[in-house]
C-alpha cells in the first residue's frame, strides 16, 4: 500500500499487513527507497521499479515523478511483484487492459460488484497468476 500523507507532501509505504512502514519524501530517489527497504530487511537483493509500458525506471528517478503515472510495478528480489496504483493520477482508467484482463475485469465489476480500482488491480493479479500457471511444464508440481 502506498498512500499520500495529508499533513505534508510525503507518502506512506507498507508492504505487508502489520509489517514495516516507511515514510517516503517526494524528492527521494528510487535508489534511496531501495536502501530504506534493505535497511529493514524487507528486501535482501534488489528492488526494480517499472512504468506502465514495462520500461524500468532509472535509480535516480524521484518518487514524485513516478506518482504522476497511473500506476507502477515493484519487483523485489526477482520473486515478489506489486502493482501500486495512484489515486491522484489521471482521471481516466489507471491502466490499459489486455483482452484476457478485460474479461476478468468485467467479471469483477458485473458479478462481484467490485469498484473500478479494485477490479483493475484484481484483474492484473489474476491474469499474472494464470500466465504463470500456463507457462509451467505439464506435470510440473507447484503450490
Amino acid at each position: 500500500m502506498l498512500k499520500q500523507c495529508e499533513d505534508d507532501f510525503s507518502y506512506q509505504l507498507q508492504l505487508k499487513f502489520g509489517g514495516n512502514s516507511y515514510k517516503l519524501k517526494q524528492d527521494m530517489t528510487l535508489k534511496e527507497i531501495e536502501s530504506e527497504l534493505k535497511s529493514k530487511k524487507d528486501v535482501s537483493h534488489k528492488v526494480e521499479f517499472y512504468a506502465p509500458d514495462g520500461s524500468r525506471f532509472a535509480s535516480c528517478t524521484k518518487l514524485h515523478q513516478m506518482m504522476q503515472l497511473p500506476y507502477f510495478k515493484l519487483d523485489f528480489d526477482d520473486k515478489i511483484q506489486y502493482h501500486v496504483h495512484s489515486l491522484k493520477a489521471f482521471g481516466e482508467p489507471v491502466s490499459f487492459l489486455t483482452p484476457s484482463e478485460k474479461q476478468i475485469y468485467d467479471t469483477c465489476v458485473g458479478t462481484f460488484q467490485m469498484k473500478d480500482m479494485k477490479s483493475r488491480t484484481a484483474c492484473k493479479i489474476v491474469n499474472n497468476v494464470l500466465a504463470e500457471i500456463e507457462d509451467r511444464e505439464r506435470g510440473q508440481k507447484w503450490s
